[in-house]
């Protein structure tokens, strides 16, 4: 997840727009809904929309003025088939004909720096 450009670029506009307003050094939480790539060919693709993805660390203003984010990402989510997209709607049938498949719930979490220039 760490290396999902997609989500980074999600990520960075959050802390762009904090940090354009940022004057003092604190405590930081953002509560997220970011979009991944959708498909089977990776794991972390299976987790397309999460169910909560939060970010918390802190802030801390540079004396150059730039923003350093030293920041927690968790990202919350249920495994299960989406039917609104016909290719989870098909792999879901043909599954249950031979296994009965459980939605399981999954948290990935890691550790994660960003500067924000000003």
């Amino acid at each position: 997840m760490s290396n999902n450009k997609l989500l980074e670029a999600q990520i960075l506009v959050v802390l762009t727009e904090d940090a354009a307003e940022r004057e003092l050094s604190g405590d930081v939480s953002f509560d997220l809904r970011p979009e991944i790539e959708n498909g089977y060919t990776t794991g972390y693709e299976m987790l397309h929309g999460p169910h909560s993805f939060e970010l918390s660390g802190t802030a801390t203003v540079l004396e150059d003025g730039n923003i350093r984010y030293d920041l927690t990402a968790t990202w919350n989510d249920v495994i299960d088939p989406n039917l609104t997209y016909h290719s989870d709607k098909v792999l879901a049938d043909f599954l249950t004909k031979y296994y009965t498949p459980q939605d399981y719930k999954v948290s990935i979490t890691w550790t994660t720096s960003y500067t924000i220039k000003k």
